[in-house]
């Protein structure tokens, strides 16, 4: 698939081209451990937040306490629940690819020139890089919706309630 004809390109220039390709490959797989951190350090609060709703919900259940109340109270807890499985959606294990190869990869490139072995792979990165891309952007979207649920979730749980009081 070779894009660009490497034997022409100056040695210097495939050189700090492969240098950039693996150091941008480095550069998104730290980007991706640390969105990785974000949503399990999100999906962790939001299951405390989960069990803490649930069990009031309970407690005011057992308590007799109004309908209103454990529902609204259940519906928040809920949402909480919501965003954990959004969060953990950002965090699941994906393809993803760092820099480097396996040197079994380089074979059937040990007849060729060096820059055209390089430009092949400078090719394979931008590929790669590519592919990574797009596993960090719909990681970043799992994590923006589990992120906007606990913070629609107050409102969501008012509006349960005053719909509960009103139709009781």
């Amino acid at each position: 698939m070779n894009l660009i004809k490497w034997s022409e390109v100056d040695p210097a220039v495939t050189n700090f081209v492969f240098y950039q390709a693996e150091r941008y490959l480095d550069a998104q797989f730290q980007s991706g451990v640390a969105a990785d951190s974000r949503a399990i350090t999100a999906s962790s609060i939001s299951v405390i937040l989960a069990t803490g709703a649930l069990s009031a919900a309970a407690g005011l259940w057992i308590a007799k306490q109004p309908p209103a109340t454990y529902i609204a109270t259940a519906v928040l807890g809920g949402l909480f629940l919501i965003a954990t499985y959004l969060c953990f959606l950002a965090a699941k294990p994906v393809n993803f690819y760092p820099s480097g190869n396996h040197p079994r990869q380089w074979v059937p490139a040990l007849d060729m020139p060096i820059n055209d072995a390089k430009g092949a792979e400078i090719e394979n990165y931008q590929e790669m890089i590519d592919d990574n891309a797009t596993a960090l952007d719909a990681s970043a979207s799992w994590l923006n919706r589990g992120v906007m649920a606990p913070i629609a979730s107050p409102f969501v749980a008012i509006i349960v309630f005053a719909l509960v009081t009103s139709f009781s």
